[in-house]
């Protein structure tokens, strides 16, 4: 596919592409900096921020990717990414009108809804544009807006929220998608299927579905993912309540210095992981899961040290050391599932992905944290976020080992590794 167009125009897409990952992850994130203003007005418990943080989002974020995915599939996808991010920003500004619990609930709802239509599609995309040789260096490029989505998630919304208050904030946030929205309209070709694909009968849906399910390899990564992201996510939304709550830092500090540290070390991470998945795996292709195996192995000593420190600015360095690892995972993980799949199923195996990652990562993470802060704070007060971080963190070698097993399916350099044969 990638044939068909100009390097340039590539590019270009990849840069579009990387900068929707930075709108929804800008939107999606800012709530974590201001949780402690929202707990604050609306007098909500740990429990009730890691459900707004968690599970509003994450529920139909995973859901909605399935029949958006299987449009993606098959449908038109340029329309798909442009009504997608039109409504996740109108979803981020009417988080800002949220006057209780139940409201901002049904807002983060919507914002989840809007962005499950990104990720599977430019997923599928950038499958299709890119061969296999450089796919895990692409992928870890449009990741890379992730991280920094939650710099300016982090680092923006700390301070507007200090300037503007918080409900002003979601209103900011919300405007870049607009623009992107219009860029997409108007710039953005409508990708064309391979035309090898013309000539192939389409697989039922529950089918595809339980096909990819069925294959040990595909199932492995899933599980590997989902726990990954749980140990991540949760760190990621809670940490900055933690850096408040335990050592007394403001909105603006702990916006700036945490985001600059998990964003910055992640983004590093991305490309770095997707760079040495791409070299290694063309002396052994079972590097492209090797990679994150070792990166989540690592880590998790990491993340225990940065919340058993009594220094932030140490806490802070070791963060922005553990993200860099964990930043490793996302360009390998993605290729290798993209590696092993064909293309009508390539934007659904991504929805899978996005289901278990939302639902085990996502959703429950913020809020298993949260419930064990409260469950802990008789015992150890304020200081109960930290020992709950600290739990939650346990599970990163979950994923190690999930991503250790499925190495032995990726046998030589040269295999097209399409393992999963759909008709």
């Amino acid at each position: 596919m990638g044939s068909n167009y100009s390097k340039g125009y590539l590019r270009y897409l990849l840069a579009l592409f990387f900068l929707i990952n930075v709108s929804s992850y800008m939107d999606r994130m800012v709530l974590a900096v201001l949780v402690e203003p929202i707990r604050a007005e609306m007098g909500l418990s740990d429990s009730q921020i890691g459900l707004l943080t968690g599970f509003a989002f994450a529920a139909f974020y995973a859901i909605m990717g399935f029949p958006i995915a299987r449009l993606a599939d098959n449908g038109n996808r340029k329309r798909i990414i442009t009504i997608s991010i039109v409504f996740w920003s109108a979803m981020t500004a009417l988080s800002g009108k949220a006057t209780n619990f139940v409201h901002l609930f049904l807002a983060r709802m919507g914002v989840g809804v809007g962005e499950a239509g990104c990720f599977p599609t430019c997923n599928a995309l950038i499958a299709e544009l890119y061969p296999p040789k450089n796919r895990a260096l692409a992928m870890g490029v449009f990741m890379t807006g992730s991280t920094v989505g939650v710099i300016l998630g982090f680092v923006v919304g700390g301070f507007l929220a200090e300037a503007y208050g918080w409900r002003n904030t979601f209103f900011i946030v919300a405007a870049p998608g607009v623009f992107l929205a219009l860029l997409i309209m108007f710039t953005m070709k409508q990708p064309l299927k391979q035309a090898i694909e013309d000539n192939i009968p389409k697989t039922p849906y529950l089918t595809l579905i339980k096909l990819l399910l069925s294959n040990p390899v595909y199932r492995l990564m899933v599980i590997g993912a989902s726990f990954g992201t749980f140990a991540t996510y949760g760190v990621a939304q809670w940490a900055p309540a933690f850096f408040i709550r335990s050592h007394g830092m403001s909105l603006s500090e702990v916006g700036t210095l945490f985001g600059a540290a998990y964003g910055g070390g992640s983004a590093i991470g991305m490309v770095l992981g997707g760079w040495v998945a791409d070299k290694m795996q063309n002396r052994d292709a079972s590097w492209i899961t090797k990679v994150p195996a070792i990166a989540y192995f690592i880590s998790f000593p990491l993340m225990l040290i940065s919340f058993a420190v009594g220094n932030p600015t140490l806490a802070m360095s070791i963060i922005f050391i553990g993200a860099v690892f964990t930043g490793c995972v996302t360009g390998p993980t993605l290729a290798a599932i993209q590696h092993v799949i064909p293309s009508e199923g390539r934007a659904t195996a991504a929805a899978i992905l996005l289901f278990f990652t939302s639902m085990i990562g996502v959703g429950a993470a913020p809020f298993v944290v949260g419930l064990t802060s409260d469950l802990l704070s008789n015992q150890f007060g304020e200081e109960s976020l930290r020992y709950a971080l600290m739990i939650g963190s346990v599970v990163v070698l979950i994923a190690s080992y999930c991503f250790f097993a499925s190495a032995k399916y990726f046998k030589n350099p040269t295999q097209s590794c399409l393992l999963i044969h759909i008709s």
